[in-house]
C-alpha cells in the first residue's frame, strides 16, 4: 500500500470521526433549542432544524478544513476568492443532502413496491442508512478534491 493510500485511508476515518462529531453538535443544538423554547411541533420545529443543521455544516467546514485536510488560514481568499472556498463547501453539502433524499426516497419506494407486506420502517431505515453512506462517500471526495484541494 502506497503511502498516498493510507494517508487517504486516515483521512476518510478522521472525516467519520468529525462527521459523527457533527452528527452530534446538529442533534445536540436541536434538542437545546427545543429544551429552551419547549416546543417539539409546529413552525418553530422546522427553525431549529435549519438552525441546528447551519450550525453543525459551519462547525463541518471548519473541522474538515483544519482538522481533516489539513488546509491553512480561516478561509481561502487568494486562490478561490472571498468566502468561495465556504461557498463551495456548501454547494457540496447541499449536493449530499439531495443525494441523501434522493436515495432514501428511491430504496423505500423500491421496498414499498417489491415487497408491500414488509414493514414501512424497514425501508425508510434501510434507504436512510444507504443514503448516509452514499452520502459520506460523495462528501469527502466532493471535499478532497474540490474544495480543500493543495
Amino acid at each position: 500500500m502506497t503511502a498516498a493510500t493510507k494517508n487517504s485511508i486516515f483521512q476518510f476515518l478522521k472525516f467519520g470521526v468529525v462527521g459523527a462529531l457533527n452528527t452530534l453538535v446538529d442533534l445536540g443544538v436541536f434538542n437545546l433549542l427545543i429544551f429552551l423554547f419547549g416546543l417539539v411541533h409546529g413552525p418553530l420545529f422546522v427553525g431549529f432544524k435549519a438552525i441546528s443543521f447551519v450550525v453543525a455544516v459551519t462547525n463541518s467546514y471548519f473541522m474538515n478544513k483544519h482538522l481533516v485536510f489539513n488546509t491553512r488560514g480561516a478561509l481561502n481568499f487568494t486562490e478561490k476568492g472571498r468566502g468561495a472556498e465556504f461557498s463551495l463547501f456548501l454547494i457540496v453539502s447541499v449536493v449530499g443532502l439531495l443525494l441523501n433524499v434522493l436515495v432514501s426516497y428511491v430504496v423505500f419506494m423500491a421496498g414499498k413496491t417489491l415487497a408491500p407486506e414488509v414493514s414501512y420502517y424497514l425501508f425508510a431505515n434501510t434507504g436512510a442508512i444507504l443514503g448516509s453512506g452514499v452520502v459520506m462517500l460523495w462528501n469527502f471526495l466532493g471535499y478532497k478534491f474540490f474544495v480543500f484541494k493543495k
